[in-house]
């Protein structure tokens, strides 16, 4: 019995998909606090490599810092949600794209996986703050 239990454990684990654990919707990203006057948008899709590459490299290193406590990061599922709902200026074509919302409008958007040190450097430019 505790033979059988192990060799499960071990295949669900060599099973499970790579990275950072990923919500089972998107619903569970969501805080039941209001949302903040600025906040960015993640547009991703479950299985997206690129979406997983920003959850393991680009999230941890924009929530270490204050400028994430002012604008949070906020995931969303396009499988998971009705995007129309959101509100946005254009259609999300490519994932994942980041989009900067303010007051639930959108303000700009950047699209597609960049790496850390482009997605900071833009994100700083888009919220106003000096280059």
């Amino acid at each position: 019995m505790i033979r059988l239990l192990t060799c499960l454990l071990l295949t669900a684990a060599l099973l499970a998909p790579a990275g950072a654990p990923r919500p089972a919707d998107a619903a569970t990203e969501f805080s039941p606090e209001p949302a903040p006057a600025v906040e960015l948008l993640v547009i991703e899709a479950r299985g997206c490599p690129m979406c997983q590459l920003f959850r393991d490299e680009i999230a941890p290193l924009y929530r270490a810092t204050a400028r994430a406590r002012q604008a949070p990061l906020r995931f969303i599922d396009v499988a998971h949600t009705d995007i129309d709902t959101l509100h946005l200026a254009a259609p999300v074509e490519i994932i994942p794209t980041v989009i900067v919302m303010r007051d639930g409008a959108e303000i700009d958007r950047l699209v597609g996986y960049t790496g850390p040190e482009t997605f900071m450097r833009v994100v700083r430019v888009l919220l106003g703050d000096s280059p």
